[in-house]
């Protein structure tokens, strides 16, 4: 994507796409919409979504993800849209969602994976989520206060 400046929706879904170089994406700083539903991908690297510096919506439904790291989607600071549904992520860290990374998250939807435990804190920096969606997890625990701090919430 080298020279891809002024791009600003790339579409990758329905491909076989198992491993983001770190550099895969190092000149698409105009690039707002990523999708990359519907892929192989079973972890985020550290750092390889981290040069989107204008990012507002990441689709990653449907990939065998499990674990999304706290350092995931480092850098991701305008991002208003996260789709993480259909994928098997069976835990969150607790600073995933820190405020390094989703300051300005409006929508949040982990649907259909294999969550067990939501965590007091985990979405205390999501100051303006408005939207969250957490439908077919197998949730058995919630911790006290864990939506104490999403006060956008509708």
């Amino acid at each position: 994507f080298y020279g891809l400046r002024n791009l600003k929706s790339l579409y990758l879904e329905l491909n076989e796409i198992s491993l983001i170089d770190l550099d895969a994406f190092e000149s698409l700083e105009s690039l707002i919409l990523l999708s990359l539903a519907h892929n192989k991908l079973k972890t985020i690297e550290m750092s390889s979504l981290n040069r989107l510096i204008s990012l507002i919506r990441l689709d990653l439904i449907n990939n065998p993800l499990t674990i999304l790291k706290n350092n995931s989607l480092n850098g991701l600071t305008r991002l208003k849209t996260l789709y993480l549904d259909q994928d098997r992520i069976e835990y969150l860290e607790t600073e995933f969602l820190g405020p390094k990374n989703f300051n300005n998250l409006v929508k949040l939807t982990i649907n259909k994976n294999s969550l067990q435990k939501l965590k007091s804190g985990f979405f205390i920096h999501l100051y303006f989520l408005v939207h969250l969606e957490l439908r077919e997890n197998q949730i058995s625990i919630i911790e006290s206060k864990t939506f104490s701090y999403l006060y956008s919430l509708e």
